[in-house]
């Protein structure tokens, strides 16, 4: 349907109700083509020895031809309805929807699911001009245009966030254990699984299989969750852990398992009744060397909805891996804390007072899509049982570390005042003396505005274990207070228990600045980036970053006032290539400042093949309490980035005060896709939509 007006695969029935042609039937004719996306190579890289390797995964324009048939009651009608179509397809942009005959009434509300196609002004049209044809009031024509590569659902996803959320406090249903492995049963160990404690990645076990030297081993894992049947109503994506090692048994075969290194993944949920739900995901995989340590892989795949299935009474989750036939070869496989989960989840770290790490899984699709975000401050907080004693030091028994430089109010306290040190749990210090001494007082804490904030989205190619935010704070408060001399080692957080934090790319080094001393002289800052190949390695390889010169005054968006933001620049991770099989290797990194009395929050990283929207608007200016991270539409590369006080009908760019690369958020499906929000003001809450977009047409 094009532009939701034009009908032409309604089988020549559907009559048009178009003012400037009642009556006209549009209709599609045989070899129609919906085009493809175009792979486009980034780069072709020579190898040293033969051959060529293309380097990217961009896709250029599809391109649509589609021969239609005109029919009418006049041979005005035809030709009005020729020009209409033919104005149609000569905007700039234009939408295109194609759906299925049985996806015409399986929408929310017996409405449409359909493919909607971005399209372009179309090329020259091929018209059939026969008069005798058009006196039977009938045209033919054949229109060929481009359009944008993917198509996408025409409902939106909308993803919510734990944290401080937008609207209202959201909890994440809770995660629902199919297995924690804690035991290996029947039916698993007859066909060869058994429990190992040598490797996991949470609970105390994971279960194995060793390769019986069989072409195809068939595999499949059974799980039935404690306390079957169990309800995972809300939890639309299957979350787990799988491993591949060399044999215990069956010899140093594990090189040859780099032939067959492509994972086929099937899943079987089952409820009490019987019914089934069969869904699957692909991986591609490196077998460790290691007979005791497998090389670890996290698996996150959407389960599907509306199935003739009872999500309330789960009984089993079966896990079938294959790389030869419907079976393994060459290699061990291993399988740990297998879930359904809410569609997002919150990294056990960093999660503090001015970050939080979120997974998305399960997306939905077969291609990367755009996502839109909206972003909420904190807000305020009324604190009861506080006091003054006449000076710049307040009582607060609910002070928080993350409530620095937040605006304070209440009796006695200045107007205007805000707060320049935390002693959590006990009170603050404020900019400006109260006026008088009082207790059991009511002290407002922060404001709706806040005028920082950072979201980043890694590359595609990001390791599962990566962590983009380094605190750089005091290990024993959490304050900013520690002294960039450069002897402090602050290590590099996992994500994930038990899996060190890993690299993989070039990354941008931000620093997250709380206070400066002179702000109006310049100063110099080192980043040190230590890597150790084991804990103990006495030679660790140690990249100190080119420094950064700066002068608060002038090279800050807050002159030196606020806390702020500052890239040093860029460095490549690992410092030296580490083999796949490598778990023990971890990161530590130190800040070294030329004035020892500047203080800072957090070293960022930031993966330059991912995307980041950073907004850091002068507190000269208009701060808001909310914003928005646009997807680009048909004709622009970048979405608007834009705040208001109250809602979008007022809201404005704050482009001009933002630092935005790597194009808009998007989201790929089959993996654990991370989104970083973080802001000097205290981390934000957040909701997200996307639109899952598909090669050729929407599956669910």
């Amino acid at each position: 349907m094009i532009n939701g007006l034009i009908e032409l695969m309604g089988g020549g029935t559907v009559v048009s109700t178009l003012p400037q042609c009642p009556g006209a039937i549009f209709a599609m004719q045989p070899g129609y083509d919906l085009g493809a996306p175009q792979p486009v190579s980034n780069i072709t890289a020579s190898l040293l020895v033969d051959g060529e390797r293309p380097i990217g995964t961009r896709s250029s324009n599809r391109t649509f031809v589609l021969p239609i048939g005109i029919w009418g009651p006049s041979r005005s009608v035809v030709s009005a309805a020729r020009e209409a179509i033919l104005q149609m397809v000569n905007q700039e942009a234009w939408s295109l929807a194609y759906t299925r005959g049985d996806r015409l009434t399986s929408g929310p509300g017996s409405t449409p699911q359909s493919t909607v196609f971005s399209c372009l002004r179309a090329a020259a049209t091929q018209l059939v001009y026969d008069v005798r044809v058009e006196n039977a009031h009938h045209a033919t024509m054949t229109i060929t245009f481009p359009a944008l590569p993917y198509g996408q659902s025409n409902q939106p996803q909308i993803l919510q966030f734990a944290g401080a959320p937008v609207g209202g406090a959201y909890s994440p249903p809770a995660t629902v254990p199919l297995d924690t492995f804690g035991t290996v049963t029947t039916p698993n160990t007859t066909i060869g699984w058994t429990r190992s404690t040598a490797s996991y990645i949470t609970g105390t076990g994971s279960a194995r299989l060793p390769w019986n030297g069989v072409a195809g081993q068939s595999d499949p894992y059974v799980s039935t969750p404690s306390g079957s049947p169990v309800s995972i109503v809300g939890r639309t994506t299957l979350e787990h852990w799988i491993g591949f090692s060399q044999g215990a048994t069956s010899g140093a075969v594990y090189q040859n398992f780099a032939s067959y290194p492509n994972i086929n993944l099937t899943y079987v949920l089952t409820d009490n009744v019987g019914h089934t739900i069969t869904f699957g995901a692909n991986l591609y995989a490196v077998c460790s060397q290691s007979t005791t340590t497998p090389n670890w892989y996290q698996m996150s795949v959407p389960i599907p909805q509306g199935q003739t299935f009872d999500y309330t009474h789960v009984v089993s989750c079966s896990v079938n891996a294959a790389n030869y036939g419907n079976g393994l070869l060459y290699a061990d496989l291993w399988l740990n804390d297998l879930n359904a989960i809410a569609p997002t989840s919150q990294y056990s770290s960093p999660v503090g007072a001015r970050s939080s790490y979120y997974t998305i899984g399960g997306v939905n699709g077969s291609a990367h899509t755009p996502l839109a975000v909206q972003v909420l401050g904190a807000g305020i907080r009324s604190d009861t049982g506080c006091g003054t004693n006449s000076t710049t030091t307040v009582t607060d028994s609910h002070a928080l570390a993350i409530d620095v430089y937040k605006t304070i109010s209440g009796g006695s306290i200045p107007a205007k005042a805000t707060i320049t040190a935390v002693n959590p749990g006990v009170g603050y210090t404020i900019s400006a003396a109260a006026t008088a001494t009082a207790g059991s007082l009511t002290f407002v804490v922060g404001s709706p505005v806040f005028n920082t904030f950072l979201l980043h989205t890694p590359g595609e190619n990001s390791p599962t274990a990566f962590n983009p935010v380094v605190p750089i704070t005091n290990s024993g408060t959490g304050l900013p207070t520690d002294v960039p001399d450069g002897t402090i080692a602050y290590p590099v957080p996992s994500p994930i228990a038990h899996v060190n934090a890993s690299f993989g790319g070039t990354y941008s080094i931000v620093l997250a600045g709380y206070q400066w001393d002179q702000p109006a002289l310049p100063r110099q800052v080192w980043v040190t980036i230590s890597q150790y190949a084991y804990v103990g390695d006495p030679n660790p390889v140690v990249v100190t970053m080119p420094p950064r010169t700066f002068t608060p005054v002038n090279d800050l968006p807050g002159q030196g006032t606020v806390p702020d933001y500052i890239t040093i620049g860029e460095i490549t991770l690992p410092n030296a290539e580490v083999t796949p099989d490598n778990t023990q290797a971890y990161y530590t990194v130190h800040i070294r400042s030329s004035d020892l009395l500047d203080k800072y929050y957090d070293l960022i990283f930031i993966d330059t093949q991912g995307q980041l929207c950073l907004v850091d608007i002068p507190p000269s200016q208009t701060a808001y309490q909310y914003y928005w991270v646009d997807v680009p539409d048909q004709l622009h590369d970048m979405g608007l980035v834009s705040g208001s006080a109250t809602d979008r009908t007022r809201a404005t760019s704050v482009l001009a005060n933002a630092l935005v690369s790597g194009g808009p958020m998007t989201l790929d499906p089959g993996v654990s896709n991370q989104l970083l929000v973080h802001s000097l003001q205290g981390y934000p809450g957040i909701t997200a939509t996307f639109y899952p977009a598909w090669w050729i047409d929407r599956l669910n």
